[in-house]
């Protein structure tokens, strides 16, 4: 016989309701077994969701005494902070309980992830991350996505300043010409030379 099951966020409250674990696991994109052992209390969360039977929830949410042991249970003591991924665009996609969880779910990294925390004009995986209590704060108006530095193409010149190669940002040039990315950044700001030429397309097209 199956069973509905309630999707809650970690604060407790409702997100959406399911007719069984399959739907819910679909929905989710993760496996049966996931949303099965978050159900039976054999995990806190999946997907930074608390997930149990609908029978279970209508027992609890009126009654707060409850609801707070059930948050105590599946949503506090974790270590790391909880943390949204966000479209490019600025939309919500998914909420995890820790930076790590979040790696895990997306095979991402973890250090990738760390940084686009500490700075908005990066992304990690082509998504965007603000830690749970920031994006709380915005109230909903996300600002939109300035690219990092990184991003601006550049263009290799030869001696006589002709153009050898373009790449659509320093961290592609960086890859081809086997360099570090800071090294180009250092080469463009004149702070660092290299055997040929490197300067912003911006600045190349402008000049020409």
């Amino acid at each position: 016989m199956k069973k509905a099951i309630i999707k809650l966020d970690l604060q407790g409250k409702l997100v959406n309701k399911f007719e069984s674990i399959s739907a819910a696991a679909k929905s989710i994109g993760t496996n049966y077994l996931n949303i099965s052992r978050c159900v039976n209390g054999k995990s806190k969360t999946s997907k930074g969701f608390i997930w149990i039977t609908q029978e279970e929830y209508e027992l609890i949410k009126t009654d707060p005494e409850m609801m707070e042991e059930l948050l105590k249970e599946r949503a506090s003591g974790r270590k790391g902070k909880a943390i949204v991924q966000l479209s490019m665009e600025g939309e919500v996609i998914n909420e995890f309980v820790s930076i790590a969880q979040a790696a895990k779910e997306i095979k991402g990294s973890k250090s990738n992830i760390a940084r686009s925390l500490n700075n908005k004009r990066r992304s990690a995986s082509k998504f965007r991350w603000y830690s749970k209590e920031e994006y709380n704060k915005l109230e909903g108006n996300v600002p939109p996505f300035e690219k990092y530095s990184t991003q601006k193409a550049v263009v290799k010149l030869d001696k006589d300043g002709s153009k050898v190669k373009e790449w659509e940002s320093i961290r592609k040039a960086a890859e081809e010409l086997n360099l570090k990315s800071a090294l180009i950044s250092r080469a463009l700001k004149g702070k660092a030379k290299l055997d040929y030429k490197i300067q912003l397309a911006s600045e190349y097209y402008k000049a020409a």
